[in-house]
């Protein structure tokens, strides 16, 4: 890609990757074969990549985040003949009972996990708050785009952050999952 751009390798400054093993590994990862040949490059990681910030905002939600990404996977990838049976399950009814039906000792875990109160109000923050990080990181992005333009998105954000804590303790109107949630425990 840089070849293909004429940018010469020792005029790239730094580079941000999102963390993936392709893009960070020690010895194939993109960074690291950059590296060879510019050893003064500086390597960041996205300050928006989802799994990253919700780990920093506590354990739990980390581990809430990382239980989810595994149920999605599981429900994904353990098989076709699961996988097309979630897929005509999701036109009829639930996720957790659709895990309820199989017997597999992780599937019975995750349908706890789902039915966990405190659990899903952590999912429904996760998803509200990362629509909104989705929402900046798409004005991150993209051509002809001057620094001033993104540290005016960086800024917005961060005066956007002081309202959604007074909204969390109020309507939720930045937080339609969050008051989805709690209009669910009425």
């Amino acid at each position: 890609m840089l070849t293909k751009r004429a940018i010469e390798l020792n005029q790239v400054v730094s580079i941000t990757t999102d963390g993936a093993p392709a893009m960070v590994g020690r010895e194939r990862g993109a960074v690291a074969r950059m590296k060879e040949d510019n050893p003064q490059l500086i390597s960041y990681h996205c300050i928006i990549h989802q799994s990253v910030l919700c780990s920093t905002l506590s354990a739990e939600f980390a581990e809430v985040m990382n239980t989810m990404m595994r149920m999605i996977n599981f429900l994904r990838a353990s098989s076709s003949h699961q996988h097309r049976m979630l897929r005509e399950f999701l036109r009829e009814g639930e996720i957790a009972a659709f895990l309820a039906q199989l017997n597999s000792q992780k599937a019975t875990t995750f349908s706890l996990f789902l039915k966990n109160v405190k659990k899903m109000d952590i999912v429904a923050f996760l998803v509200d708050i990362t629509s909104h990080l989705n929402e900046l990181n798409l004005k991150l992005q993209g051509k002809d785009s001057s620094v001033c333009d993104l540290m005016t998105a960086v800024r917005s954000f961060q005066r956007k952050l002081a309202l959604f804590r007074e909204d969390l303790q109020g309507d939720c109107a930045h937080f339609p999952t969050v008051k989805e949630q709690a209009d669910c425990k009425l």
